[in-house]
């Protein structure tokens, strides 16, 4: 069963399992190549993930959207492949919460940003 009320969220949060299903020690963030990108986020709580892609960082049109992949421990991924050098991107995550979008280029702790808005 799904937690519905912040009391059963704060406890889930808390709680050793919790912790061993979502603790997480590898790369977050992007991996940049030439051949190819990897982006990952740390979202354990959300039940889709997707990346808008931007041709300019202040403004312009979204040009595309992509689902990222769930994988292990909480953490969403996806490789774009070919050289994504001068392209920008933000998260959407939809959660138990609502819908949010992350802005990668705030500085703030992306893993909180979703939570807190």
């Amino acid at each position: 069963m799904e937690p519905r009320t912040p009391a059963e969220w704060k406890t889930l949060f808390e709680s050793e399992a919790f912790a061993r299903q979502t603790e997480y020690y590898g790369p977050l963030g992007v991996e940049y190549t030439p051949a190819g990108t990897h982006l990952r986020l740390w979202a354990p709580t959300a039940k889709q993930a997707a990346v808008n892609l931007y041709r300019r960082g202040t403004g312009g049109a979204c040009v595309g959207t992509l689902p990222l992949q769930q994988q292990d421990k909480g953490v969403w991924s996806i490789y774009l492949p070919g050289d994504q050098h001068g392209k920008y991107y933000d998260f959407t995550l939809t959660t138990p919460f609502g819908t949010c979008n992350i802005d990668t280029t705030s500085g703030k702790d992306q893993r909180a940003a979703c939570y807190f808005q």
